[in-house]
């Protein structure tokens, strides 16, 4: 067995066997190589720490279930939110829907934005577990907003 440093702190051992010992382990050219459990938590968090830029990167939002195989949640609202820019002002749109039947209930709502612009979204009241919801929409400074509003029950 050898010992060989890698970087400060970390080593590598490497041997001649063909046998896997650990699931941290990479074989190359019949030389065995441990891998740090360390090392594989940093990539993890790499990775999720980039997959969660991605995803605030964004400005649509998805709040609850808006998808299912059986067929239980259905869309029944659908609305295309736009107005045009005005040069150094605001834009800011509120839609409100509220469920014709008191006892249904909002299961999902998606916000998308169609422009991915520098628009606000937001939900002020009701949305998931209530009949009705409030949805708000600030542009950025000088630029329009481009959504398309979804609700499911």
């Amino acid at each position: 067995m050898y010992n060989v440093p890698i970087a400060s702190g970390y080593s590598c051992d490497l041997t001649r066997s063909r046998r896997l010992s650990a699931t941290h382990s990479l074989s190359v050219h019949n030389i065995h190589y441990n891998i740090k459990p360390r090392l594989i938590k940093m990539f993890l968090r790499i990775f999720l720490l980039c997959a969660l830029l991605t995803i605030v990167a964004s400005k649509s939002v998805i709040v609850g279930q808006v998808s299912d195989y059986n067929g239980i949640v259905r869309k029944v609202f659908e609305k295309p939110v736009s107005s045009a820019a005005i040069p150094f002002f605001k834009r800011e749109q509120e839609i409100y829907f509220e469920y014709p039947v008191g006892d249904q209930k909002i299961k999902g709502i998606v916000i998308r934005d169609l422009d991915n612009g520098l628009a606000e979204p937001s939900i002020n009241r009701g949305g998931i577990g209530f009949p009705f919801a409030n949805i708000k929409l600030i542009s950025e400074r000088g630029s329009g907003l481009n959504y398309q509003i979804e609700i499911y029950a």
